[in-house]
């Protein structure tokens, strides 16, 4: 199913895929095809297994939250019975109170 929630159909696929296959771009080929450019790079996408992620939904580590190895380092820390300050040493913050 596509992203405005109408699934493309089995035509306009093979549409889509014949146009790129004798050379059109991908623009022509999704317009063709009766869909858009984005949608039509993504069927290449998926057919070659391709995983991509938008810019703005990464999230850049700021700092402000715990990564995965802080959080397992807290874990080791709680279950060898170390002061929350040893443990906030351990991973370079100075307050992990909150998060055990």
């Amino acid at each position: 199913m596509g992203r405005s929630g109408v699934a493309a159909s089995e035509e306009q696929v093979a549409t889509f895929f014949a146009m790129r296959g004798s050379g059109s771009s991908i623009e022509k080929a999704a317009k063709a095809a009766g869909v858009t450019k984005p949608t039509g790079q993504r069927w290449i996408d998926q057919r070659d297994g391709i995983v991509r992620r938008s810019p703005t939904r990464e999230r850049v580590n700021s700092g402000r939250f715990l990564s995965l190895a802080d959080r397992e380092e807290i874990a080791i820390g709680l279950e060898t019975h170390l002061s929350l300050r040893q443990i906030g040493d351990r991973i370079g913050r100075h307050k992990v109170g909150r998060q055990t």
